[in-house]
């Protein structure tokens, strides 16, 4: 009898020692994440090496299932298959980001900054303040890049405010700082799906529409246009995000290594897409895309404008206190490079 016991003791003991391994076992998560970048394209490299090494850093803990070349539709149909629970996350630029956090779009106000150093540092200055903003909603920002700097491209030459307000100036969706900014310079922009440019140029539904020089190739928009304006308009943002619901599922230790490869594979991103742009502008210039700018007089009140915008969006898109934030770290950047120069094309 006492031997009986002693072997369902030990059977016992046994089953509780495969039970606590097993509980140490995390289940696999897996994240679900829409890109609008086509799969192997030179980019896409950059996040399938992100994808391979999450996997292999947290040994299969953690994977991700990435949806190519926007299959899952354009960042607002993304947003509305998160929130549906659908997707987990994804490549967002500020446009899309500000429909989560409007105070995010703060460092895209139009011509705020002017060159690449500043971007940088005003952003890395602001990025535990948009990480909070972000949070508050529900999504955890992994990682942050940019797109580069935007232009202005038109089926005809742009030298003035008057010619500018006789075309169909094209804005991504219901964009409300490209709202604000055209209404201050009276021009009324036409709201299409970025999807939709190509062939609304083709169909004259369009005139005009603003992208980085990378990404007016990408989208062949510089087989349709035939002129871009010198002076960069905003520095374009974007980020890796994830719903917080998500995350938690994530153990912590995956979680650092999934921040931590992040940042550097999207930092990556950031100097390609800098080099990529700066070789785009001259495969502009070998398609026959013209450089043109605006007159002094003209370039003067668009300025200014871009400053009345920005003070007319305070409670709308961010408060007085975050505009000013931004703002001197402007000005403290500036009062210490003085001689910075601006992203202006030549």
């Amino acid at each position: 009898m006492p031997m009986n016991i002693f072997k369902i003791l030990f059977s016992i003991f046994l089953l509780l020692i495969g039970s606590i391994g097993e509980a140490k076992e995390s289940p696999k998560v897996t994240i679900k994440l829409a890109l609008l970048i086509p799969k192997g394209t030179e980019v896409s490299q950059i996040f399938e090496t992100l994808k391979s090494e999450v996997s292999e850093r947290t040994k299969g803990a953690v994977d991700f299932k990435i949806y190519w070349g926007g299959v899952q539709g354009d960042e607002n149909e993304v947003l509305r298959k998160i929130r549906g629970k659908q997707l987990h996350g994804g490549i967002f630029s500020g446009y899309g980001l500000g429909q989560i956090a409007p105070e995010i779009r703060v460092t895209e106000i139009p011509y705020l900054l002017k060159n690449y150093e500043e971007v940088d540092y005003v952003r890395k200055k602001l990025e535990p303040t948009m990480n909070e903003y972000l949070e508050k909603k529900g999504f955890i920002a992994i990682a942050w890049n940019n797109a580069g700097f935007v232009y202005g491209f038109s089926t005809v030459p742009i030298t003035s405010l008057q010619t500018l307000r006789s075309l169909k100036c094209w804005i991504w969706g219901e964009d409300p700082l490209a709202y604000a900014f055209f209404k201050t310079i009276n021009v009324s922009p036409v709201s299409l799906s970025i999807t939709d440019v190509l062939t609304s140029v083709s169909s004259k539904l369009i005139d005009a529409a603003a992208a980085p020089p990378l990404g007016a190739v990408a989208f062949q928009w510089h087989l349709k246009f035939k002129y871009v304006t010198n002076y960069p308009i905003i520095n374009a943002l974007g980020a890796l995000i994830i719903t917080k619901e998500a995350w938690e599922q994530i153990p912590k230790d995956s979680q650092n290594i999934i921040i931590e490869m992040s940042k550097t594979n999207l930092d990556g991103v950031s100097l390609w897409t800098r080099q990529k742009n700066e070789e785009s502008i001259e495969v502009l210039k070998k398609a026959g895309i013209k450089i043109t700018e605006y007159n002094p007089s003209d370039m003067e009140t668009i300025l200014k404008a871009s400053k009345q915008a920005r003070e007319n969006l305070v409670g709308k898109l961010y408060s007085k206190e975050l505009l000013d934030k931004t703002l001197s770290l402007v000005e403290e950047y500036r009062k210490a490079n003085p001689n910075t120069s601006s992203a202006i094309l030549k």
